[in-house]
């Protein structure tokens, strides 16, 4: 299984250990502070509009799409615009980066492989070209790379597993269990997502 369909079946189970923990949150549960500042468990939780509801609305549409209709062209309400086949995926981040903003017991150390495997590239290319970063090289402990950032040579050479990554790339992390090799030895400050 790949593309979509794997990424819709990665989403299925963050979905579900989502609302298994949303679940377990009570009032006053609801009432405290999340990883994000300013904002309680109840902010993120409303962030993700309605849980239970919107992921069966999202998994509806998604069963009714065709082969074809999963390469259309998408714009997304920020006015991005991707392939429909992205989608799965986009949700999938947003639903496994929000469950540990709830800081409810899921850490970075919980995501699948499957998940920072894929997250890792979908991250990567979202700093690729970026003109507020220098040009970086991503490694993981098993070796693979991904170019990102700015462009130019001599970069930074940033490796780790990753799980370490995305929790950096994401900025949910400080850069925990990363080492920073080539041009300076700090980890560059990442712009928003």
């Amino acid at each position: 299984m790949n593309g979509p369909a794997a990424d819709l079946h990665g989403l299925q189970d963050a979905t579900d250990r989502l609302l298994a923990t949303a679940a377990g949150l009570d009032d006053t549960a609801l009432a405290q502070p999340s990883r994000l500042p300013g904002w309680t468990r109840g902010h993120v939780l409303a962030h993700l509009a309605d849980l239970t509801e919107s992921a069966a609305r999202f998994f509806a549409a998604a069963e009714r799409l065709t082969e074809e209709e999963w390469q259309a062209t998408v714009t997304l309400r920020n006015g991005v615009t991707d392939s429909a086949a992205a989608l799965p995926l986009r949700r999938w981040v947003e639903v496994e980066l929000h469950h540990i903003d709830l800081d409810a017991g899921h850490t970075i150390a919980d995501l699948p492989g499957a998940f920072t495997d894929r997250a890792l590239a979908y991250l990567t290319d979202r700093f690729t070209g970026h003109p507020a970063l220098p040009p970086l090289e991503l490694r993981t402990d098993d070796g693979r790379t991904w170019p990102t950032g700015g462009s130019g040579a001599h970069g930074h050479v940033i490796a780790g597993s990753p799980a370490a990554l995305v929790g950096w790339l994401s900025g949910r992390t400080p850069g925990t269990g990363l080492t920073i090799g080539g041009v300076g030895g700090s980890l560059p400050e990442l712009p928003p997502l």
